[in-house]
């Protein structure tokens, strides 16, 4: 039984795969290429068998991308030995000079329609064949792309433009053009000239308004039938529009829309008067509108964008209790689901509200601080007027303990409390903005673990060291958190010696461990009485303790640690971690130093389980030029590459490596730095002669972007 399917129906399955749009073809106003992609090249699709090979090859051959001078290499000898897939390009992007090699491909490729050249040329770029070839094709569209605004002059650069300039008069076809956005150069200018001693152009394509007010000018001798812009305009374009009546009248053009609301308007109601449920039971109207307050108020959000403020509820979820006396009702526990406490003061205001309405307490799920909040005793310092009118002095973190006492002694069925905002290696903006964080005495702790232990499955806490506690007593409230899965610490308080023997474990279901800083004893009752479900290990730069005793005795089992890549061990953490299978090394802000001592990735038995190493460098790390953290937030990826500069110490302590003790390792990350997307700067980067070196042992490394590296074509 044939099996095989038509060749019109495998068209239609590949051609969503193998086509390319015009908008990404035609794209000449991007700093980055949109070719510049990571992916899995489309030219596989034609390794799958012999039908997908015959079908797909015209597909592919449609639009030709080239990128690099070993892709127009292979073309052309592609070409040579088969001239009839010449006959299947019809538009050719070709994204620098390429050299020689560009001949041989105009020359075969007598079909091209559209043409796409990049004035990007640089000293190193031969264009000698793309200006040798220009002349054997005759395209109807030509576009080009010009995004190097520091373009210094070079033989090759001039060379093209003349190219270019007599190639157009004898383009009997060429009637759209879509120039660079560069409008103010004297190449503009010289290829314009070219174009109107044509008097052939009928269509123009602009990446915007401006590069169209100020170049649809130039192009007086030719008759223009209509203006296009790649990109929707502005409502402001209409006014530029307006004092340019010539230009208004053959402009065609999109413009962008406001994005529709996500709950739009309801119509209004047919009977103004009418009374949902008017005729049921009391208890049952309640049960519906409860049912609908919760998916519209309880359901959890991010806390950045939950209660960023207790204020904050007047324009929020608040609003919807003020409706009736009913919605107050069954709509009061669900806004107190989920709480944020963005001021110092807001533990107070919700202990009031458990005073007036114990049974919400019931409700509580969620507690998390607000990292956009701040603490109320700084408004002294920023609103003096405090102390100038005589006003109420605002509360303390110190004045918040008793409020946190009454809500977590009453939260009976709280699963995540997370008092901490600050992040253990931070930003710039993190030190300048840290949030509000909250601290409370250990006996708190053993409150909650009565309270909630049963229940609470995330716990993040800065427990102060005002009381005394014993080693028992800490081993007793530690074994109360039965279910609890992610626990933060942040105390140097003293839980005793330590037990000189196991006993029943503690946080029976912990798997994950972050430690800011602890007493030394922490540890001592952990590795005593192991958490047995451990499985991931943070540990903040500062936190001051000596990590290695515990990793002795709980490193099985954990798969992933977090660490300092200046953390004093005395062993390696591949030593002490056999079934490690993630490695994060953090720098934190502001630490300039470079890789860390090759003896952290060294160990002395092979690491069987390690298939990951992320060095968490920070995001400007490889930089020319200082840029501050808001620069950074703001620029994208793209463009930060502009500032990077070359690693020193990094290709070789990445490349020296010892990889035979770490057989199965696949991915190495590097922060701070992403792949250059031409064939200029791939030429000159460190990062992609690094990568390759890594390839060749087999292990793919990955930058910022979360891109592995793949090997171009060479020849």
């Amino acid at each position: 039984m044939d099996n095989s399917l038509p060749d019109e129906l495998i068209s239609e399955i590949l051609s969503p795969a193998l086509k390319v749009s015009d908008e990404a073809f035609s794209n000449n106003h991007s700093d980055v290429s949109p070719f510049a992609t990571y992916s899995e090249s489309p030219s596989a699709y034609l390794l799958v068998n012999k039908a997908w090979l015959r079908v797909a090859t015209p597909l592919i051959y449609n639009v030709v991308v080239l990128r690099s001078a070993p892709q127009a290499k292979a073309l052309a000898r592609a070409l040579t030995k088969n001239e009839q897939l010449a006959w299947f390009i019809k538009k050719l992007r070709v994204e620098g000079g390429f050299g020689v090699a560009m001949k041989t491909i105009l020359s075969l490729a007598s079909n091209i329609t559209d043409l796409f050249l990049s004035l990007d040329i640089f000293s190193m770029d031969n264009t000698e064949g793309l200006c040798k070839g220009l002349t054997l094709v005759s395209p109807t569209r030509l576009i080009l792309q010009h995004s190097n605004y520091n373009q210094k002059d070079n033989k090759y650069y001039r060379n093209l433009v003349n190219a270019l300039t007599a190639a157009i008069g004898t383009w009997d076809k060429l009637v759209a053009f879509a120039p660079a956005p560069q409008y103010h150069s004297a190449t503009f200018a010289k290829l314009a000239a070219a174009f109107n001693g044509q008097k052939r152009l009928q269509s123009l394509t602009f990446a915007s308004i401006f590069a169209a007010a100020s170049g649809y000018s130039k192009f007086i001798a030719c008759p223009i039938r209509d203006v296009h812009f790649s990109t929707p305009l502005m409502s402001s374009a209409q006014e530029i529009l307006d004092d340019r009546p010539a230009l208004k009248a053959l402009a065609r053009f999109k413009m962008e829309t406001e994005p529709s609301p996500v709950n739009p308007l309801s119509p209004p109601s047919l009977n103004p008067l009418f009374k949902p449920m008017a005729n049921a039971p009391k208890e049952i109207q309640d049960r519906i509108w409860s049912r609908v307050l919760l998916f519209t108020m309880s359901l959890p959000k991010p806390p950045r964008r939950a209660i960023l403020s207790f204020e904050a509820l007047r324009t929020g979820d608040l609003h919807l209790l003020l409706v009736s006396k009913t919605f107050y009702t069954v709509g009061l526990p669900h806004l107190h689901a989920n709480i944020v406490l963005g001021r110092t003061r807001h533990p107070m205001k919700i202990a009031a509200t458990l005073k007036a309405h114990p049974l919400i307490a019931d409700h509580i799920r969620t507690i998390h601080c607000n990292p956009d909040g701040y603490n109320d005793e700084d408004e002294l310092d920023i609103f003096p007027y405090y102390r100038r009118r005589g006003q109420q002095k605002p509360p303390t973190r110190s004045d918040a303990i008793p409020a946190l006492r009454i809500i977590l002694t009453q939260a009976k069925n709280l699963h995540t409390l997370n008092l901490l905002t600050s992040k253990a290696w931070s930003t710039e903006y993190d030190i300048l903005f840290p949030g509000v964080e909250f601290f409370f005495p250990w006996s708190v702790l053993a409150d909650l673990a009565r309270s909630a232990g049963s229940n609470l499955r995330e716990l993040a806490v800065n427990v102060s060291a005002a009381e005394d506690v014993d080693d028992v007593t800490a081993g007793d409230v530690f074994r109360s958190f039965t279910v609890l899965q992610k626990l933060r610490w942040k105390s140097s308080l003293p839980l005793g010696e330590g037990p000189t023997s196991a006993g029943a474990p503690v946080f029976p279901q912990l798997e994950q461990l972050e430690i800011e800083y602890a007493d030394q004893t922490f540890l001592e009752v952990l590795a005593v009485q192991r958490p047995p479900r451990l499985r991931r290990l943070i540990l903040w730069e500062d936190s001051n303790i000596h990590i290695v005793p515990f990793l002795r005795d709980c490193g099985a089992g954990i798969t992933e640690v977090d660490i300092s890549a200046y953390n004093s061990l005395s062993a390696c953490i591949l030593d002490l971690c056999p079934d490690l299978v993630v490695l994060n090394l953090k720098w934190s802000a502001g630490n300039s130093l470079g890789p860390p001592a090759k003896a952290v990735l060294k160990p002395v038995a092979p690491a069987n389980k390690i298939t990951t190493i992320n060095f968490h460098v920070g995001r400007g790390r490889f930089r020319r030029v200082f840029l501050s953290y808001f620069t950074l937030s703001l620029l994208p990826l793209t463009t930060l590459c502009r500032y990077q500069k070359d690693p020193t110490e990094w290709p070789d302590f990445l490349t020296t490596l010892p990889f035979d003790s770490m057989p199965n390792l696949d991915q190495i990350f590097v922060e701070g730095f992403i792949w250059p997307t031409n064939q200029r700067d791939i030429v000159k980067s460190e990062w992609v002669r690094t990568a390759e070196a890594l390839l060749k042992k087999e292990v793919h490394m990955v930058d910022s972007d979360g891109h592995r590296w793949r090997s171009r074509l060479r020849r």
